[in-house]
């Protein structure tokens, strides 16, 4: 992220397969969201939902985090 924004990118978009259920922890993407700074959306497909939220980050600052759901039924 340091990285991109080192190099002009205004927002950095992360894209994963996260996921949300315990058993995937310490990878879901509310560990990945709390434990970093400098993502500014946070798109998501392992769990299969369609839930929009909005997390805080390490620094506090709010990153929404959209699912896509599954089987191209959603675009995040």
């Amino acid at each position: 992220m340091d990285a991109v924004r080192a190099e002009g990118a205004d927002y950095v978009y992360a894209i994963g397969h996260m996921g949300m259920n315990e058993s995937e922890r310490p990878y879901t993407y509310a560990d990945i969201i709390s434990h970093t700074e400098g993502i500014d959306v946070f798109l998501d497909g392992h769990s299969h939902d369609t839930d929009q939220i909005v997390m805080k980050n390490k620094a506090g600052k709010e990153v929404p985090r959209s699912a896509v759901g599954t089987k191209m039924s959603s675009i995040g």
